[in-house]
C-alpha cells in the first residue's frame, strides 16, 4: 500500500487528512486542559500537547477557535462565575 493510498483511506475514514486530524487532536488537548483548569503556562502546555512551541499553539488556536488562548480562558472564567455563583435562598 502506498503512502498516498493510506492518506486516502485515512481521509475517507475520518473526513480529514492526517495533518488536519492531528491539528484538531492537538487543539482539543489544549482546550481540554483549559476547561479542566489545568496549568495555563502556554509554553509548557504547547509542548505537552504536541506543538513545537507556544507561537505554533497560539496560531492554531486563533485559526481554529477565532480567539486567542487568553481570550478563551477569560470566557471560561466568565462562564464559571455565571454558573457557579451563589443562589439566593
Amino acid at each position: 500500500v502506498s503512502l498516498r493510498q493510506v492518506e486516502r483511506i485515512f481521509t475517507e475514514a475520518t473526513g480529514l487528512g492526517p495533518k488536519a486530524f492531528l491539528r484538531n487532536v492537538r487543539f482539543n488537548r489544549v482546550v481540554r486542559a483549559f476547561c479542566l483548569g489545568g496549568r495555563r503556562d502556554l509554553a509548557a502546555l504547547a509542548l505537552e500537547s504536541g506543538y513545537c512551541d507556544q507561537a505554533h499553539l497560539s496560531h492554531d488556536f486563533r485559526t481554529l477557535s477565532g480567539a486567542t488562548p487568553a481570550a478563551f480562558v477569560r470566557s471560561l472564567d466568565r462562564m464559571s462565575l455565571f454558573y457557579n455563583k451563589s443562589r439566593p435562598k
